[in-house]
């Protein structure tokens, strides 16, 4: 009897004991496997990175530096002869931003044009969305309605690296 009593607390204790060391395998096993995602990722990233910088670099070539936007006055007026659009003005106004490694720089400009609706909405596309060689957006647009024709003044951000 007393055999038996010790032959089944050496089988608790070894059930015991055996469920912990499942429960060990188990807990490492997830370790291994978070190791190796996490290693994974590292590659991962790694890989990213190589083709962040070249793109990023493809993307800066697509931005003016600071002198090449002196140009952009020039540029507009030629943009308002591509669509018909009198372009009374085009300044910079002084106010904008210095790049720095996470932005672009920018310089503020106003502009004055006039123009049908539709000439002063194709001069607006070409600004904004078609513009081979600058990065320019509106931030705020002043349209006064005269006899079918349309004047517009705007402000807006001309951007650089």
């Amino acid at each position: 009897m007393l055999s038996f009593a010790a032959c089944v607390g050496v089988a608790v204790w070894l059930a015991a004991e055996m469920r912990e060391q499942a429960l060990g395998i188990v807990t490492k096993r997830a370790q291994l496997r978070r190791q190796a995602q996490t290693i994974q990722l590292l590659a991962d990233f790694k890989q990213i990175s190589g083709d962040v910088d070249l793109y990023s670099a493809k993307l800066e070539s697509f931005v003016p530096t600071e002198s090449e936007i002196l140009d952009f006055r020039r540029w507009v007026r030629s943009l308002g002869d591509q669509y018909d659009v009198t372009v009374t003005e085009v300044v910079f106004r002084g106010g904008g931003a210095k790049p720095s490694p996470e932005a672009l720089g920018y310089s503020e400009f106003g502009l004055s044009i006039a123009g049908t609706k539709k000439q002063l909405g194709d001069f607006l596309d070409g600004l904004e969305v078609r513009a081979p060689q600058y990065l320019a957006r509106l931030t705020g647009i002043d349209i006064v309605e005269s006899g079918g024709s349309y004047r517009m003044q705007s402000r807006g951000n001309v951007y650089f690296r």
